[in-house]
C-alpha cells in the first residue's frame, strides 16, 4: 500500500457549503441519499462534505448538476 492509497471506505471531502445556509445543507444530504451516498457533514464556518473515496467522482458530479444548488454557495476542492 502507498501512502497516497485510500481505502475504498476512507472518507474523503467531495465539497464545502456555508455553515449558516442549512437550505444547502439539506439539499446536499437529500441529493445524495437518493443517490445511495453515505456522506457526513461537519465543521464551524464551512461545512464539509465527505463521503467515501469510492463514491467521490459520483458524489460531486450529482452536486454540481444539482438545479437544486443553483444558488447556493458550494465549493469543490482538489
Amino acid at each position: 500500500m502507498t501512502e497516497n492509497f485510500l481505502a475504498d471506505d476512507e472518507l474523503v471531502g467531495a465539497a464545502v457549503v456555508g455553515a449558516t445556509d442549512q437550505e444547502a445543507r439539506a439539499i446536499v444530504e437529500r441529493e445524495l441519499a437518493l443517490a445511495g451516498i453515505d456522506c457526513f457533514i461537519e465543521g464551524s464556518v464551512v461545512y464539509s462534505v465527505q463521503v467515501r473515496s469510492r463514491d467521490l467522482a459520483r458524489a460531486r458530479e450529482i452536486l454540481r448538476s444539482s438545479l437544486d444548488l443553483k444558488d447556493h454557495w458550494i465549493q469543490f476542492p482538489g
